[in-house]
């Protein structure tokens, strides 16, 4: 069975895959830079970053200049751990 962490992470999951195709680049991000503060390591972002630089950015030879929403949610993941510590988002 399902614990009511692990069905919120699939509901979070989805509307991120989702908001992907309906909302803006900008607006995703808010919402995955949101569940990876909120959810305990939510590796998810990192995936949500490379599909928006997949579908949405320019193709470029430097790997910086392609993926530029990959590094930035992969530094956010990084970031996370350090404010989890810090502060207290969620019940442990």
């Amino acid at each position: 069975m399902l614990n009511s962490t692990n069905k919120k992470r699939i509901l979070v999951d989805t509307l991120l895959l989702l908001s992907v195709f309906w909302f803006p680049w900008w607006v995703t991000c808010v919402f995955a830079v949101l569940a990876t503060i909120v959810l305990e390591f939510f590796v998810e972002s990192l995936i949500v970053g490379i599909l928006l630089d997949t579908l949405y950015g320019i193709s470029n030879t430097s790997f910086i200049k392609s993926f530029p929403l990959t590094l930035l949610f992969a530094l956010i993941f990084l970031i996370s751990f350090w404010t989890k510590d810090h502060f207290t988002f969620t019940n442990r």
